[in-house]
């Protein structure tokens, strides 16, 4: 029983340090020197079937970033 809570304390401790992390800015979030575009264009380019490229959203883009 004393295990099973003292595990439980470490659960809630470590779940709401995990909850107080800052959000960081979409600007630290996006890499722009290396943003993968080439890596992925690699795979479409040698995809066996039919790849449809749909056009960005940036808005639901960044908010992905934060979920």
């Amino acid at each position: 029983m004393r295990k099973e809570i003292l595990l439980f304390i470490i659960f809630l401790n470590s779940a709401s340090s995990f909850c107080q992390m800052k959000i960081r800015p979409i600007e630290q979030l996006i890499n722009r020197s290396d943003p993968g575009w080439k890596l992925v264009k690699e795979w479409i380019d040698s995809a066996k079937n039919k790849v449809e490229i749909l056009p960005a959203d940036t808005m639901k883009g960044n908010q992905a970033l934060w979920i």
